[in-house]
């Protein structure tokens, strides 16, 4: 997986869920990922948060959505979602 918008200052943990869905409504199954982070600095610096990684579909490829990673990893939003379940609903308000 590319970086999520503004993840080049935390240092890759793991992907933590990945996940197909219709994200943009045009029948094809795009590719979600949470990706977690950590920042390595300061007392809660070893502690993993998640960050959105969206593909969407564009034939036999993917192409990250970049617009749509940025409006859901705007702190704090991504504190209102911890797994795909959570995520999704808010993918779609990101349309």
């Amino acid at each position: 997986f590319a970086p999520p918008p503004g993840s080049v200052e935390f240092a890759f943990y793991r992907v933590a869920e990945a996940g197909f869905t219709d994200v943009d409504g045009d029948g094809e199954e795009d590719l979600v990922a949470l990706i977690e982070y950590v920042t390595g600095i300061g007392p809660g610096g070893a502690e993993p948060f998640p960050l959105a990684a969206v593909y969407l579909r564009r034939g036999d490829a993917f192409e990250p959505d970049l617009a749509r990673e940025a409006r859901v990893n705007e702190p704090p939003a991504y504190d209102q979602w911890r797994d795909l379940a959570t995520l999704l609903p808010r993918l779609n308000e990101a349309r």
